[in-house]
């Protein structure tokens, strides 16, 4: 799903800041196909470092220059981040979700007898001016093969020169017709390159059900779903940017997954530092939601079948990026992270009761810390993962499953829940 724009965002915290100068590792290996326009390709192509970020930062910076705001001969913290013909796996964008229908392909004669197929979607942050072809090969619980399905691909509009493309399920409708499963259990993927066979990448996904419907007929109508308790404990941080124009001074993004239907009214999130409160999104912030994974009956059970990713941001708490005309002494009462490193804390609050809560740092390079849980792919937006602590008894969850299905059988290597 898409975030509230940058540009929104950005006319967002200008207004605000003008009031106030008023008033105040994956443990997989990931192969990329070689390409003849890439005359290093016989290299491995998808494994993504710190080190290859800062590189490519650094490229970025050589080529489009840096911001010297101030006089203070600083450059910039992030510089725009732009994809090339190495593409990067975008760790957080992998998906897989059941697809439910009310017919059987088996059972033809069958009223209402429920049947599902998997559907795949990731992102790789590439300039796609190559083509790369991708197949998806699912298999059964039992390890026997299933069906295999061509990935489409495209890439997000308006500004595909600076995002990324999209791979995705081809023909979900017509799989329902012919490919389709009444059964529930531990199913597994491999995607390959189509042109060479690699597989690069190979996963597993818990599959259940539920009844919706107590209609005495239709005892064999159901939903189908795929099991996301594993998001629930990984959080995110980092800012609604990727790239465009200058960074400037951005809000600080929060992301966390919570479980079920929720008015946005009743959230808030508090962000401490140094054992203070420097801000709260209920004077000067916002809670956003912007991806759900549910069902399409799912809003009947939204307790156990329907999770949604929350974006918390305060207009008071910033980090510049020393670009931009911009002068940190006409803002007194604005906080910016850039200029105090430390360890802060997030609460985030329910109706007033504490759900979740999760740390994050700034270091001496004024850049939010990373614990390398990215590794060996990569996340957009300049954000970083962080382990979150599930609170209270509101939400029915499975509070172990990311130890084994997080990323579906991919496991963070160092990832602790606190």
């Amino acid at each position: 799903m898409r975030k509230t724009s940058s540009l929104t965002t950005v006319l967002f915290v200008g207004l605000w800041l003008g009031m106030q100068t008023a008033s105040a590792q994956l443990p997989i290996k990931i192969k990329v196909p070689k390409t003849k326009s890439d005359p290093a390709s016989s290299q491995p192509k998808q494994t993504s470092t710190d080190d290859d970020r800062s590189a490519s930062r650094s490229d970025t910076a050589a080529t489009t220059g840096t911001a010297k705001p101030n006089g203070s001969g600083a450059g910039r913290i992030y510089v725009d981040l732009h994809p090339t013909n190495k593409p990067l796996w975008v760790k957080d964008s992998i998906r897989i979700k059941a697809k439910t229908h009310d017919e059987y392909w088996k059972l033809p004669n069958e009223r209402k007898y429920s049947s599902w197929v998997p559907t795949l979607s990731f992102d790789l942050f590439y300039d796609n001016k190559t083509d790369i072809n991708y197949v998806a090969e699912y298999s059964n619980p039992d390890g026997s093969s299933w069906f295999t399905e061509e990935l489409d691909h495209s890439t997000y509009d308006p500004a595909p020169e600076t995002g990324t493309t999209n791979y995705h399920s081809k023909d979900a409708f017509n799989n329902l017709q012919t490919k389709s499963s009444a059964a529930i259990g531990t199913y597994s993927v491999k995607i390959k390159n189509h042109a060479t066979g690699e597989v690069v990448y190979q996963g597993k996904f818990k599959v259940n059900k539920f009844r919706w419907d107590d209609n005495p007929q239709d005892k064999n109508k159901f939903d189908f779903f795929v099991e996301h308790d594993w998001l629930l404990p990984i959080g995110y941080v980092g800012f609604n940017e990727n790239t465009g124009f200058d960074f400037g001074a951005k809000p600080i993004d929060v992301s966390v997954w919570l479980k079920g239907s929720i008015d946005r009214a009743d959230l808030e999130a508090r962000v401490f530092f140094k054992g203070q409160q420097i801000a709260t999104t209920n004077n000067g912030g916002m809670a956003n939601r912007t991806e759900e994974i549910g069902t399409e009956h799912s809003i009947y059970t939204t307790d156990v079948h329907d999770w949604k990713l929350w974006h918390f941001e305060w207009m008071k708490t910033f980090l510049y990026d020393n670009s931009g005309e911009f002068n940190h002494a006409n803002y007194p009462d604005a906080f910016f992270a850039d200029k105090n490193p430390g360890d802060y804390i997030v609460k985030i609050y329910r109706k007033g009761i504490q759900v979740r809560e999760l740390s994050f740092s700034i270091g001496p390079d004024s850049r939010i810390a990373s614990g390398g849980y990215e590794k060996p792919m990569t996340l957009t937006e300049y954000k970083v993962m962080v382990p979150v602590k599930v609170m209270g008894a509101a939400e029915k969850w499975n509070p172990t499953s990311w130890q084994t299905d997080a990323f579906y059988g991919n496991p963070l290597t160092g990832f602790s829940v606190p």
